[in-house]
């Protein structure tokens, strides 16, 4: 009964604590900002509107946390090799006729087009980034346009001048956004959360595989029994040791890897069409996190037997996939969960999953980092197996030996 009220306060606080509040939480989310205006002349006093626009963009919002954290980038190609390499969630790019056009349409009353800001998006950050972004966008370029606005009408008042009924309306909106999506999502691709739905299962099928692998080798060795339909199992004690069942379980789990790995990649982008820029690589890295969580499963069952199951689930998932940065970004999680992210192997198999899938299998875009940190989980794992069962063998030996001196 307690372990039940345990399990429900826990789930509880991770996946409600962690999903709750993510707006009220947004936190120096990185947005990239270029300013290449090149300024002009309108009626004869000098024009900065880019810069007017920049400066306003990026003025601090009252209060100490900051939903925003600009970044300044010196040319579009930068901008958009970050927003590629996911260092930013989308950008605005103030070109260089900006200031000119603006004097050009007040100079015409009216009839010349309008100025343009370039907004860069990038579906692929997943759906409450391209959100966050979205609402940041529709709030930038109207305040850009009206600034700009009341700028070129008080020119007119000043220099005398009279707007006509025709050109009333271009001055009422002299700025207008002109929008890119620089990492589009196909339909079939969750609305940008198949990458951490994928490494979600990557994480499953290297915990339940080894679980049931487990529970076979053990039966087989005659260490637990197998109860169907009041039917008990219970084969003779062969006197495997902790280390030969660990060793007989790792070879199996690490031979089922790659198969579990292909059978997920074949049901996900040959079977379901999941959008995604590699198979190949997709497949390979789904290899790598399954045999990482593998081995971490294993760790678990070595260290508490049966009850390793549980803990396994509440490491695993409890507390994996709150910090996973697959529905919110790290920027609009608790602190708990920011701290946790940063070192959970579900973070970065859905980081990986993600540049794959997204992000053109760019190592820059998560990828990269991603390999290194499921390939340090799946040695460090490796070895803390071994030196686990090692241990037990060790301690199982001393009482045994203290036993057979007391009797």
């Amino acid at each position: 009964m307690l372990l039940g009220g345990f399990l429900a306060f826990v789930m509880s606080f991770a996946y409600l604590h962690a999903f709750l509040e993510p707006t009220n939480r947004l936190e120096d989310l990185p947005i990239g900002i270029v300013n290449l205006d090149r300024g002009a002349t309108a009626l004869g006093e000098p024009l900065q509107a880019g810069a007017q626009v920049v400066e306003q963009a990026v003025a601090p919002q009252p209060g100490a946390r900051q939903p925003v954290r600009w970044v300044h980038y010196r040319t579009r190609a930068a901008l958009e090799h970050a927003i590629r390499d996911f260092d930013v969630y989308g950008g605005f790019v103030v070109p260089t006729d900006f200031s000119r056009r603006i004097a050009t349409l007040g100079t015409s009353l009216g009839a010349a087009p309008p100025a343009r800001i370039d907004v860069l998006e990038s579906s692929g950050t997943g759906q409450f980034g391209a959100a966050v972004f979205d609402r940041i966008a529709n709030t930038l370029v109207p305040e850009a346009s009206t600034s700009v606005r009341d700028q070129v009408l008080g020119k007119l008042g000043s220099a005398g001048v009279s707007v006509p009924a025709s050109g009333i309306a271009s001055l009422g909106n002299p700025v207008v956004a002109h929008a890119t999506d620089l990492v589009p999502v196909s339909t079939r691709s969750g609305r940008g959360l198949a990458p951490f739905y994928f490494a979600l299962m990557m994480t499953l099928a290297g915990f339940a595989t080894t679980t049931a692998v487990s529970i076979g080798i053990d039966v087989l060795a005659g260490h637990e029994e197998f109860d169907v339909l009041g039917h008990v199992i219970r084969l003779p004690d062969r006197g495997a040791s902790e280390s030969a069942r660990w060793r007989a379980k790792l070879v199996i789990v690490m031979a089922m890897s790659p198969l579990a790995a292909a059978a997920m990649t074949l049901m996900a982008v040959e079977l379901l069409g999941m959008q995604t820029s590699s198979t190949g690589k997709l497949f390979l890295f789904a290899w790598l996190g399954i045999a990482a969580v593998a081995s971490l499963t294993l760790v678990f069952l070595v260290a508490f037997g049966i009850i390793g199951e549980l803990v396994a689930v509440i490491f695993i998932t409890i507390f994996g996939v709150p910090s996973a940065l697959g529905v919110y970004p790290q920027y609009a999680l608790p602190p708990l969960f920011r701290f946790i992210s940063g070192w959970h192997p579900l973070r970065y198999a859905t980081d990986g999953a993600r540049a794959i899938v997204f992000f053109d299998a760019r190592g820059a875009a998560g990828l990269d980092r991603a390999v290194v940190v499921l390939s340090v989980w799946l040695v460090a794992t490796l070895l803390a197996g071994w030196a686990l069962a090692a241990f037990v063998d060790w301690w199982s030996g001393r009482r045994r030996a203290r036993a057979a001196v007391n009797a």
